[in-house]
């Protein structure tokens, strides 16, 4: 009968996750559920995803990151899906969903829980990876789901200040932080648009303006993978992009995120050339 309700009981998280899109969802502990004694193992790795909702990803750019978070979501692994835009009411930074897919009791502890806890635990894992996936994967389709002419400002590095906090604060080895994002700030602080294209930036400049603004982060020694830099609506006579100005971006955001105790590992021009490891 227990494993019949635990087994309702997860089943009923899964059915709810469309009916729950305006707040912030996590995933349930399977060691609660199962009423197992030991504490679960900690998370090594911690994976962020960060939606700017001002950027029109298309169908190619969305691919690359369902496929990379569905990849990185293993057991031991504790993911955040964050959307932001700007600070007008409704679209200021904004945590979507949280979880830990948890691990089972390590080999040399197993003895010391009962075995129909073990089983049951090991049976609730299994459901648990799969609605941790369908969890990210609909906070994601949420943050996409805005329209994108509607914003007149994007602030990008205040958003970024603010979310970096939660990465810095996680207790694991490595974060990952996978950015969905054009990159182009348009706000009080800079404004990286001449003519609805792409300016090219002086990066020194603009990132000398970011520190006197204070307006760098601390990201806790993550590794960035930002796709979709310099997606723009389509323009007139071209795609409002030239190599300069993709360069310059590319410059001013890898010293503002080594400024910002993170390091850029992928700058996707917009899509990544290789898989998130």
């Amino acid at each position: 009968m227990r494993t019949f309700r635990l087994a309702a009981a997860i089943g009923l998280f899964l059915a709810l996750i469309p009916a729950a899109a305006s707040a912030q969802r996590s995933v349930p502990s399977c060691y609660a559920a199962a009423h197992v004694q030991a504490a679960p193992p900690p998370p090594a790795r911690a994976v962020f995803l960060f939606v700017d909702q001002t950027t029109a990803l298309d169908l190619n750019l969305a691919a690359t990151v369902r496929q990379n978070m569905a990849r990185l979501l293993r057991p031991g692994t504790s993911f955040t899906v964050a959307s932001f835009a700007d600070f007008a009411p409704g679209h200021y930074a904004r945590i979507l969903a949280t979880g830990t897919i948890e691990q089972t009791v390590p080999p040399g502890l197993r003895a010391s829980v009962a075995t129909n806890a073990l089983r049951r635990l090991d049976a609730c894992l299994g459901r648990q990876a799969a609605f941790a996936a369908r969890l990210a994967q609909s906070a994601f389709a949420e943050a996409m789901a805005g329209d994108v002419a509607s914003f007149s400002q994007s602030e990008v590095m205040a958003s970024l200040r603010h979310l970096s906090s939660r990465v810095a604060g996680a207790r694991v080895r490595d974060r990952i932080v996978i950015l969905a994002s054009d990159m182009l700030e348009h706000s009080s602080a800079a404004d990286f648009y001449r003519n609805r294209a792409m300016r090219r930036i002086d990066p020194g400049a603009e990132l000398a303006r970011a520190r006197r603004q204070h307006l760098v982060a601390n990201f806790g020694g993550a590794r960035i993978f930002v796709v979709g830099a310099g997606v723009l609506p389509p323009q007139p006579g071209g795609n409002g992009r030239t190599i300069p100005a993709l360069d310059a971006l590319e410059a001013f955001w890898s010293g503002w995120f080594r400024a910002s105790n993170a390091r850029l590992a992928a700058f996707g021009r917009p899509d990544l050339a290789m898989p998130v490891q």
